[in-house]
């Protein structure tokens, strides 16, 4: 039988004890560890989506050209936190 790596660590899964799925993670603590760091980013994400609303439609104090740039560095923001979260999910390490 194959084995199987561990998603968060690397290490070795142990073999499963009776029918069903295999198993992704070599302990719970590194299952654990993985559910965090999804919740993690996605609460990242979610606030800078949320930064992005309220610099197109809210108040800008600042100059129109410091609005571009800031709705271009969130934007930038974003896409790194959904690569990240895209990298979690499907089994990768969390850069």
């Amino acid at each position: 039988m194959e084995k199987t790596q561990c998603r968060e660590c690397g290490g070795d899964v142990p073999p499963a004890k009776a029918r069903g799925r295999p198993g992704e993670y070599c302990s719970t603590a590194c299952r654990r560890l993985r559910e965090f760091r999804i919740r993690r980013v996605t609460r990242e994400l979610a606030g800078l989506e949320s930064l992005l609303r309220q610099t197109r439609h809210g108040r800008w104090y600042g100059s129109p050209a410091g609005r571009t740039e800031r709705i271009g560095e969130l934007g930038r923001l974003i896409a790194d936190a959904e690569q990240r979260l895209r990298t979690l999910l499907e089994g990768g390490a969390d850069a």
